[in-house]
């Protein structure tokens, strides 16, 4: 969860609502987000600036006051008194981030759910769905089922930045294989540069290439160094391995074709200088 509300919820600010919006925040079950075993918290916000909090049924009566110029909640009950800054609100969600604390941790954050648009109270996998859809982001797992996100750049077309889903950090560069071990991709700098596909050409040849056909520079997975000849869209190719990767592509099939064409053609000219010196002796 703690990538999703450092990270996520300043990309939803701008399609948050205000505080001040009263009708979604007033007279709704926000339910509080806590982990196994802590007891059942719900506050209800009143028109009149007073709060219900229920915790496990029992009812303790508060207050609570919107500042809109600080963009700060507070909330008041029993002996407490807290400062929240606002950070998001939907009709789904209100978080809320306790005034003045920068620890990157969870408890930062007060994240409450509308009870009746959330049932079951599962605010990361709202907001994660929530922000896929504003942003364009794509989820996709690693061979390791690991998850990442796919992050387009504003005004870059094309172009996305790979972060790790629970860390929110950029991943390091090098390749990554996809779920399903066909696919990989290189990381260079936080963005994705280009895509590359497995193609298995026998039991014990496989190609990582870019493009339909092998290049120059393509990972070879089976022999380290030398010479195999390979079948691809009916072409004979002579593939030199080098350190686990293609250092120069032959087609043979065209020498071949090259070699037919030249032993025929002398054929043609020894027939032809064979009749004229028949004819002429």
């Amino acid at each position: 969860m703690k990538y999703y509300l450092k990270d996520i919820l300043p990309r939803l600010r701008s399609i948050s609502s205000n505080l001040d919006h009263l009708a979604l925040l007033v007279d709704k079950p926000w339910v509080v987000k806590s982990s196994f075993g802590e007891p059942f918290q719900k506050l209800i916000f009143r028109k009149d600036g007073s709060v219900l909090l229920s915790i496990d049924g029992n009812i303790v009566d508060g207050k609570w006051e919107y500042i809109p110029q600080a963009r700060a909640l507070i909330i008041e009950y029993g002996n407490r008194k807290k400062l929240y800054r606002h950070e998001f609100l939907d009709e789904a969600v209100l978080a809320l981030k306790i005034d003045g604390r920068k620890t990157g941790h969870d408890k930062d954050y007060f994240i409450l759910s509308n009870e009746i648009v959330i049932p079951d109270g599962n605010t990361s996998l709202y907001l994660k769905e929530k922000y896929l859809k504003e942003t364009g982001a794509i989820l996709a797992y690693l061979a390791d089922e690991s998850e990442i996100i796919l992050e387009p750049i504003p005004e870059q077309k094309e172009t996305q930045l790979v972060k790790s889903s629970t860390s929110g950090k950029i991943l390091y560069d090098g390749y990554y294989i996809l779920k399903g071990g066909a696919k990989r991709f290189l990381v260079k700098d936080g963005i994705r540069v280009h895509d590359e596909h497995k193609i298995d050409y026998s039991d014990d040849i496989s190609i990582w290439q870019q493009y339909d056909t092998p290049s120059v520079g393509n990972e070879v997975i089976g022999p380290t160094s030398g010479e195999v000849e390979l079948t691809i869209n009916n072409k004979d190719l002579l593939i030199t391995v080098e350190s686990g990767s293609i250092a120069k592509i032959r087609d043979i099939s065209s020498e071949r074709t090259d070699r037919i064409f030249l032993v025929f053609t002398i054929i043609i000219f020894l027939s032809l200088l064979l009749l004229w010196l028949i004819s002429y002796f």
